[in-house]
């Protein structure tokens, strides 16, 4: 599905990204590494100049390339850093291996649930806290972030209004008046509202959020796969209604795959092409092409399931 945002709900989008990031020891103009999906920069070249902002794409993961991240971090002084929950895991685990020492003042994870144990080990690898936040990337809507308390979740009440229904996350955006959501379901859950937060702030806040997680894919040489990775290819693909990673050895995938009518040959040819691009043609690709991927017993389908220890 395709979302159209005006530029008064893009600036929202910046402007509670930047005040949930506020939170979390950042000052715009800081110098600072992000982690994330999107390779091809184009204009937004400008925006990292503009916010010392020193991206990491997250396509392609193995190990010389998190080496590659750790220096460019130590070597610029970076202090700041902010990026998918579990490519962030990745690059800490890859400095506690290597006995790489840094320590940032603050982190910002988004993108999948942070699992307790992933947090843990970001922390004490890096030296400060996690600010984990929630919101729907398609449909830019920022909905809640972490305090510096690292507890509740504050929603930006400001930008959309947040429901629970039967436990499930129910939003209405307040300022994107091209496509307006009303009470839109989310298929994420959110824990009991907080009664309080030593923060003193007063939002509206959740005790925890339970969104979409998922597993790695590897290669037998240790290149990583992280859920984002597929999201963003097949958000390029539009003839592709579902999809579901399988992998049950280092030597390949199946790809589950429910095609719109338009689906082509070329577009069978595109996703080979990128996923050899980003593991070195390391893995074999199988497709499934399926009617239905069921979902789970919340509503949310599990997109990758590998029974592959990634380390």
């Amino acid at each position: 599905m395709r979302f159209y945002v005006d530029k008064e709900a893009d600036g929202w989008k910046w402007a509670c990204a930047l005040r949930g990031w506020g939170w979390a020891g950042y000052r715009v103009g800081d110098r600072h590494a992000l982690l994330s999906g999107n390779p091809n920069r184009g204009i937004k070249k400008m925006k990292d100049i503009l916010l010392r902002c020193a991206y990491m794409q997250t396509v392609k993961i193995n190990d010389p390339i998190l080496d590659g991240y750790l220096r460019a971090i130590q070597k610029n002084g970076l202090r700041f850093l902010a990026g998918y929950a579990p490519a962030v895991h990745l690059l800490a685990k890859r400095a506690e291996e290597r006995g790489v020492e840094l320590h940032l003042n603050g982190i910002v994870t988004f993108g999948e649930t942070l699992t307790q144990p992933n947090r843990k080990t970001i922390e004490e690898t890096f030296g400060c806290g996690v600010n984990d936040t929630y919101g729907l990337g398609g449909e830019a809507l920022i909905v809640a972030d972490q305090c510096e308390k690292r507890g509740c979740y504050h929603v930006h009440m400001e930008n959309v209004v947040a429901e629970r229904v039967d436990g499930e996350i129910v939003l209405t955006g307040l300022n994107n008046y091209a496509m307006p959501l009303i009470r839109y379901r989310t298929g994420d859950y959110a824990g009991e509202i907080c009664s309080g937060c030593g923060c003193g702030r007063g939002l509206l806040s959740f005790n925890g959020i339970t969104g979409r997680s998922g597993d790695v894919v590897v290669t037998a040489s240790g290149a990583k796969l992280i859920l984002e990775f597929f999201v963003v290819l097949f958000e390029k693909i539009p003839t592709v209604k579902q999809f579901q990673v399988l992998q049950d050895s280092v030597d390949g995938i199946t790809l589950r795959i429910v095609r719109n009518s338009g689906f082509t040959d070329r577009d069978l040819n595109r996703i080979r092409g990128e996923i050899a691009m980003a593991c070195d043609r390391e893995l074999k690709v199988e497709f499934e092409f399926v009617d239905e991927i069921k979902s789970s017993g919340r509503g949310k389908r599990r997109l990758i399931i590998s029974a592959i220890d990634d380390g």
